[in-house]
């Protein structure tokens, strides 16, 4: 029974570090939305509006893959 339980220690701080890591990358994601969202917002000079669509498309594809990758896990 002391292998079994070896085992599982190991897993489950693996478990840990992995579900560290995603929630490290959903923050990363919601900030490049929150700065997306803000180019958006703002005003019209430079063409920040084009760079924070561009911004806002690419962190919904990485929040869309955060989320499957997460539901995979569990």
């Amino acid at each position: 029974m002391k292998k079994e339980k070896n085992n599982t220690a190991p897993k489950k701080a693996e478990q840990e570090h992995i579900e560290d890591i995603l929630l490290e990358l959903f923050v990363f994601s919601a900030s490049l939305g929150f700065i997306g969202r803000l180019l958006i917002d703002a005003e019209r000079a430079y063409d920040s509006v084009l760079i924070g669509k561009i911004v806002d498309h690419y962190t919904g594809l990485i929040s869309d893959g955060l989320t499957r990758l997460q539901g995979e896990l569990h």
